[in-house]
């Protein structure tokens, strides 16, 4: 009885097995490993699925943003039975999960943390890598080692996903997208085949107004209003498909900055002024904040940076000199000055600053995010435009004396109080 028992048993684990390894064999195993890309360090903000070569940031295809994390779902082909050793290095945080537990954390002071682990040769484990970067160069490797082989860079061959962690990555980003974005206000259109439509959304603690144009195909901007000490007070529909925003100065919580959006054919104008509380007995002050709009091309797959290099963005964007349309990779660019030189974002730089031909150029700041260029502009326009050359998109203005082109697929032309000698409360911005 205990014989039959025992060869019972024992074809029901043959089978369970055989089960196994025929799932296996059923999957279809792509190489490399299924990626979400976040614009921030916490894996709440997605920007972009794709697919990591491998686990070695200097040999595949790499983001360069400033701040922003990794997640990858896959697996790892074992090279080994027996004891393995797995290690990780990194500029800032990783942590590497094998079948959905924790087994390796590092950060960038403890770049020699290691893990053993009992592996079988050529058998698949499912792995997830979480990655982020803060600043400085980003770089990420995975190394491994076993009885008679030394540490090693683990290979590409040894990393894959199937369909079934492609589909897992898409519920992850869209879930992500879906708790992270907040949608306001969409103002109802009069005529959505001439007029661009708006939106209002939030993006964490960003208020972005969502543009989108319908003479240019897929074609959504947005600008955040604003990069600047002011707080939103309230989102007002207004006929004709306009739109008002009512913010809160900060530092003067007495004065309103209210923004008028009106959309037009191929164009939408920003006009904002200054209300002050009725119940204020407050004087107003003398000068006010110029407010910053950040202005982003991130939803607009024609025109992103996404998916190429960083420089290949910088080679569409231009601004108008005295030579006419100038694109930025044409026009002098110095370096990041807090930077490092030999970082990537300094060769060539990603960012930076542009002055008026009439202005002179600030003393150099060691300080500064974005270096000013030798190179001058002639007109307050500065744009882009799209990787087929068959659009254009810019932003425009008749007051700004400095713009400059930054990280997040975003330009600033920074308009200027009009008369800038007039009372706060009677000074336009546009």
């Amino acid at each position: 009885m205990k014989i039959m028992n025992i060869i019972y048993l024992s074809l029901i684990i043959l089978t369970m097995l055989s089960c196994l390894v025929a799932q296996e064999q059923n999957l279809d195993f792509k190489q490399g490993l299924a990626a979400i890309s976040y614009d921030d360090t916490e894996f709440k903000r997605p920007f972009a699925l794709w697919t990591i070569d491998e686990l070695n940031s200097d040999r595949v295809r790499w983001h360069g943003s400033n701040d922003w994390s990794l997640r990858t779902l896959g697996y790892l082909e074992s090279p080994f039975s027996g004891e393995v050793t797995i290690y990780a290095e990194t500029d800032n945080y990783i942590r590497f999960e094998l079948n959905g537990k924790l087994i390796l954390e590092a950060e960038k002071q403890d770049n020699n943390r290691s893990v053993k682990l009992r592996v079988e040769k050529l058998k698949k484990y499912p792995i997830e890598v979480f990655y982020y970067h803060d600043g400085g160069k980003s770089f990420m490797r995975f190394y491994w080692s076993w009885a008679e082989q030394e540490k090693i860079l683990i290979p590409a061959a040894a990393i894959t996903y199937t369909m079934e962690n492609k589909k897992a990555a898409r519920k992850i980003y869209e879930q992500a997208r879906e708790d992270f974005v907040k949608t306001y206000l969409t103002i109802p259109n009069p005529s959505p085949d001439t007029l661009p439509t708006l939106e209002a959304w939030q993006k964490g603690k960003q208020t972005l107004v969502g543009i989108t144009f319908p003479n240019i195909p897929d074609f959504t901007c947005d600008t955040w209003c604003y990069e600047s000490d002011v707080d939103l007070v309230d989102i007002i529909s207004l006929n004709h498909g306009r739109m008002k925003l009512i913010h809160k100065f900060q530092e003067y919580p007495y004065l309103y900055l209210v923004t008028l959006i009106t959309p037009e054919p191929g164009a939408v104008a920003f006009t904002v002024w200054i209300d002050k509380s009725k119940s204020s007995k407050e004087p107003l002050p003398d000068d006010i904040l110029l407010p910053n709009i950040c202005w982003q091309l991130k939803r607009a797959p024609g025109f992103s940076s996404e998916p190429d290099p960083y420089p290949e963005f910088i080679k569409r964007c231009f601004i108008i000199t005295d030579d006419g349309q100038t694109f930025l990779d044409k026009t002098d660019r110095k370096k990041i000055p807090v930077r490092p030189k030999d970082e990537d974002v300094n060769n060539p730089p990603w960012v930076q600053n542009y002055i008026r031909n009439d202005q002179p150029l600030p003393e150099p700041d060691p300080n500064l995010w974005a270096a000013y260029s030798d190179s001058k502009f002639s007109r307050s326009i500065i744009g882009a435009v799209s990787r087929d050359k068959r659009y254009l998109a810019a932003i425009a203005n008749n007051a700004s004396i400095s713009m400059c082109q930054a990280w997040h697929d975003c330009m600033h032309n920074n308009p200027r109080w009009i008369p800038d000698d007039a009372p706060v409360d009677q000074r336009i911005w546009q």
